[in-house]
Parts: structure tokens; sequence; C-alpha cells
């Protein structure tokens, strides 16, 4: 598929995935949500993907859905089709960074959410502010909102839809970093690299606990950990990553 909305690139194991309608500020259109997924579904299948990176083209990550381009069309339609092309799974994704570099509203904020790592410019503003459009907010962030800044604290930003800064959204827990708009992709990238040196099946692993500790006791989070553990220790990488100590020299893991 063509992409006239999006930017996908790979380079040394990590994508990026750009919104790019820099003059609508990355407002989603169907076309880009069914771009999105097509690209998505690429960095999910090519196994030499360690990290993604989603940020946005010119001065806002993202400013929400456009009014035209989908919220009409919906509306027109009669709401949502049951095979609109949503991605919304991240779990499965190796290990993913929103670099805001911008305002991220709305369908913005919602895509952040989904992130695991999220770093932000200074001026950054966020906001969900589907209340005062007669609709809630997806793609699972009622899930991952009240689990990042907790229960009150989510109920506050859903009911109001209020805006915050990017200085308030790390002070709840929002955001892991705020840095200068000059420093955002090297920052990202930099740690990026670090992600994407470790093992990846030993990330998977992990991110898979992380997540699923959030629906489970810890008697559960315990015995995953175990079946892990189990799993990585006859791993290729685990020999390769005692092998490499031994012979003081960078290990080289194939995620297997």
């Amino acid at each position: 598929m063509e992409y006239t909305n999006i930017i996908l690139e790979k380079s040394d194991g990590i994508a990026t995935l750009t919104l790019n309608r820099p003059d609508k500020l990355n407002a989603f259109t169907n076309t880009m949500e069914i771009e999105m997924f097509d690209a998505l579904q690429q960095v999910r299948q090519d196994k030499t993907i360690r990290v993604l990176v989603i940020t946005g083209a010119g001065k806002a990550f993202c400013a929400g859905a456009d009014f035209e381009g989908m919220f009409q069309e919906l509306i027109d339609k009669g709401g949502l089709s049951p095979d609109q092309p949503v991605e919304t799974e991240f779990r499965e994704f190796p290990p993913t960074i929103a670099a805001i570099n911008g305002h991220a509203i709305g369908a913005g904020l919602t895509l952040v959410l989904q992130c695991d790592i999220r770093i932000a410019v200074e001026d950054a503003k966020m906001s969900l502010p589907f209340v005062h459009l007669g609709v809630i907010p997806e793609n699972g962030s009622t899930y991952y909102l009240s689990r990042l800044v907790g229960l009150a604290k989510a109920c506050e930003l859903i009911f109001t839809g209020k805006v915050i800064t990017a200085s308030e959204a790390k002070t709840i827990g929002l955001v892991n970093e705020i840095v200068s708009k000059d420093q955002l992709m090297d920052v990202t990238y930099n740690l990026a690299k670090t992600i994407s040196k470790a093992a990846p099946l030993a990330q998977k692993m992990a991110k898979k606990g992380i997540y699923k500790s959030l629906e489970t006791g810890v008697k559960e989070a315990v015995e995953f950990e175990k079946s892990a553990l189990m799993t990585l220790l006859r791993s290729d990488d685990h020999q390769e990553a005692v092998k490499a100590y031994i012979e003081k020299r960078p290990p080289i893991f194939k995620g297997k």
C-alpha cells in the first residue's frame, strides 16, 4: 500500500511511524486509520524490528479526529462499521515509544496512551475532550489512563475533557520525560537504541508480564514469571548472553 497520510521508516531495528498531515495538525481521517493499520501489521510481522516509535510531522502530534474526514463520515454511515480496521493491541508489539512533538488531543492522546513509554516536548498539551462531542474515549483509553494516573485523576480528565500541560502530564505519571523540541528525537532514538540492544525474546516476555499483571494478582504474576523464565533459560539468546559475558564482548541476540 502506498501511504499518503503517514510515513513508515525502518532503520537498525527501529521502526518509526510518523503521522503526516502537518497542515491539518495530523488530524485522523479514515484513510489515515487504514494506512496506520497496514503499517502496523508490517511492523508486527517484521522480526527485525526491536522498537516502534510513533510521532507526528510538523508542530502537532495529533489534534484528534478530522471532523469532516472522520466524524461526519461516521454520522453519514450511521456509526462504526463492524469491520473497521483499528489497531489497538500494542501489547503484541515490540516496546513502543510515543515521541509527542506537540499537542495530543482526542484520538491523538488515545494513541499515546497505548504506547509503553511517552516522551513529550515542553509545550505539548493533552486532552480527551470526547464528552464534549457526545462520545467517549476509545482504543482502550479508559483502561490505560486509569492505570497510569489513578482512578480519580482519570475520572477528572475524562469527565471534564480538560486540557493539561506536559508538565502536569509528567507530574501525574502520564508521560515519562519532558524535553525541548530540538532534543525530542535524539532523546527518543537514544532510548530506542538502548532498548534495541537487549534480548528481544526476553523483552517480549517482560512486556507481556507487565501488562498481564494489571489484570491478575501477585500469585498469577509469579507463576507467569516462573514459566517465562523456564522458557528463556533454554533460549539461544540466554546462552549467547552468558557466552558473551565470559568472552567479554557485546552479545548478538537473534530473538531465539
